[in-house]
This record gives structure tokens, sequence and C-alpha cells, in this order.
């Protein structure tokens, strides 16, 4: 029997918390490896024999048991593709303060060279140009006769 209703695959609705549980694993794995290596240490025992028993390599050994803190993680932000046009968009909204976002967008476009989404411009815009953009602009109406 065929079935044209789309796909029938059953998706993991936890896919995105088993991979955030499986990093929030990573670093306690991390910490746990840098407490044992800090006790480790602290009881005589080689930064060689460490290693073998841990099943990590030596040159991490010596690092966690010079550390201070456990290793962490933290990416740098990459910032947005609007940072470079952020003081266009501000002279733009100084200029006319009732201008909306798609009207910003395509002046980035056609004289900066922008190529993202309007979306991005409501969202990374100062209030007014999203105030202005989200409110849908009322229908035309003829006059009553």
């Amino acid at each position: 029997m065929r079935h044209f209703g789309g796909d029938r695959r059953r998706r993991n609705p936890r896919a995105s918390t088993t991979n955030e549980l499986e990093e929030v694993g990573r670093e306690v794995r991390r910490a746990m490896e840098w407490a044992q290596v800090r006790t480790m240490a602290a009881d005589g025992i080689s930064q060689r024999e460490i290693a073998a028993h841990l099943g990590i390599n030596r040159r991490t050994v010596a690092r966690l048991a010079t550390a201070t803190e456990p290793p962490s993680y933290e990416r740098a932000p990459s910032g947005s593709m609007l940072d470079p046009l952020e003081a266009v968009i501000c002279k733009l909204i100084d200029e006319c303060p009732e201008i909306k976002a798609p009207r910003v967008t395509e002046e980035l476009r056609d004289h900066h060279g922008y190529a993202g989404s309007v979306d991005l411009v409501r969202k990374r815009s100062p209030r007014s140009v999203r105030e202005h953009s989200a409110q849908p602009s009322a229908p035309a109406t003829a006059p009553p006769r």
C-alpha cells in the first residue's frame, strides 16, 4: 500500500536532548579526569603511571596536573554579517525613524552588498525597525458610498 501523506519515519524527539546530554557527559568526564589526575599526582604517583592507569596521553596528564580548575570549552562568538553594517543601519534609522526592515534590507543590498535576509535585519536591528516592520499594514478600503 502506498502512502501519500509524507514521511512516515518517526523522528526521535529527544535527539537534541541526547546530544546535549552527551556534551554534559563529556564535561563531567573531563572534570572527573582532572580530579583523578590531581588526586593521583598529590599521592605521589608519576605522570606516566597516571597516564597508563587512566588510559590518557601523558601530555594530557601533565596539562591536567598543572591546571588549577577543570578544563572547559567555550566557543568564541562568531558574529553576524550585519556587524560591519550596524553603523549604516543606525544612520538609516536616525534619518528616517519610521523605516521598516524590508526597506533597510533593500538599502543594505543595493548600496553595501548585503546578501542576508530581512529576518536577520529584523532580529538584529534596533527596536524601532522591529516594531514597525512586525506590524501588518492596514488593508486599503474604499471610501463608503
